[in-house]
């Protein structure tokens, strides 16, 4: 009898593959979570992958022309996305960090939450557009250096904008993020976005542009990930902020606002 999926376990997860195959690692693709050993009523996480509907699909063919993905060669695949997808995510969290020392805020809730002091927001919001600059600087070296970095540098500056979103979100109530963590919380967010992207940018026919609609699900990932940290911030400032000059910012932010 299959036992279902614990919620955490599969949000633990899907998180550690940024909601993202660990075969073909093209987002916006539909995905489910796979049993590596085949066996239904084994939900640990070290038997647990995420594949896209075609992945997937390939574990299951056996025998004649159809190639089988093995168990093995599932481990090695999802071993290898997720350590690239920690380095990523370790990478994005160091930049930020080093622009933030004293300022970025434990995502740990004590009982009885209460916002950090205002000083430390208004520092950090008027940090956020030399924050995407800096981004937008790293993720331009990997495409200008490699063809094939285009979609590895557009990842990392999704990611640094992610952290410092992550981070505006010490001024929210954890109430509004449930059960998941704040990171948790934003990156299934932006794995809607790219399902939806993907659906804009393959309308027609589902997964015919490969790499070129990965690059450009990508770019309009980008753009969403951009304004939301925006909407963010300015609405925080509003919340908590007296006399900030929302238009001055806003001047700042678009300024150097990268459009893929």
């Amino acid at each position: 009898m299959r036992i279902p999926i614990p919620e955490q376990t599969a949000v633990q997860v899907l998180f550690e593959h940024d909601h993202t195959c660990c075969i073909c690692n093209e987002p916006g693709k539909d995905v489910q979570i796979h049993h590596i050993d085949d066996d239904n009523t084994n939900p640990a996480c070290e038997n647990l992958a995420v594949l896209c509907l075609q992945d997937h699909n390939d574990t299951q063919i056996s025998g004649g022309f159809g190639r089988k993905l093995g168990a093995a060669e599932v481990t090695k695949y999802r071993d290898e996305w997720i350590r690239r997808v920690r380095e990523r995510r370790a990478q994005a969290d160091r930049f930020v960090v080093e622009r933030m020392v004293g300022l970025t805020q434990s995502q740990a809730s004590p009982p009885t939450w209460e916002a950090p002091p205002q000083q430390k927001l208004l520092i950090y919001v008027n940090s956020l557009p030399s924050m995407f600059q800096t981004a937008v600087n790293e993720g331009e070296k990997m495409w200008i250096n490699d063809r094939e970095g285009v979609v590895p540098g557009t990842h990392l500056i999704i990611d640094i904008l992610t952290e410092g979103w992550v981070q505006l979100a010490a001024w929210i109530d954890p109430y509004h993020f449930g059960s998941k963590s704040p990171h948790e919380y934003i990156s299934e967010y932006i794995a809607t976005r790219n399902s939806w992207n993907r659906m804009l940018v393959e309308p027609s026919s589902y997964g015919w542009r490969a790499r070129s609609g990965t690059i450009e699900t990508l770019d309009y990932t980008l753009v969403d990930v951009q304004d939301a940290v925006e909407r963010t911030a300015m609405r925080l400032a509003s919340e908590y902020l007296t006399d900030f000059d929302h238009a001055a910012w806003r001047k700042r932010w678009k300024k150097l606002k990268y459009i893929g």
